[in-house]
């Protein structure tokens, strides 16, 4: 199964719409017509809690030592 979509709390539904739609753009396929079974890209929103790392921290992380070059620590994952 491939769930695709952590999100931190803090996100605004405007940037979720806009990476779906960098998504569609990406991968030529509506993510409309993805049929809800096994593989499914649904944003789910994380909640924060006491010092669990936010997804925006990891990518954050993950810059710093190289492994997310040109990435942008936007809390979308």
């Amino acid at each position: 199964m491939i769930a695709l979509g952590c999100v931190d709390a803090e996100v605004s539904e405007d940037q979720c719409a806009a990476y779906l739609a960098t998504v569609e753009r990406t991968t030529r396929a509506k993510l409309s017509g993805v049929v809800d079974k096994l593989d499914k890209v649904k944003l789910t929103r994380m909640p924060a809690s006491n010092g669990a790392i936010t997804v925006a921290q990891l990518q954050q992380a993950l810059t710093q030592i190289g492994f997310f070059p040109g990435g942008r620590a936007d809390g979308i994952c």
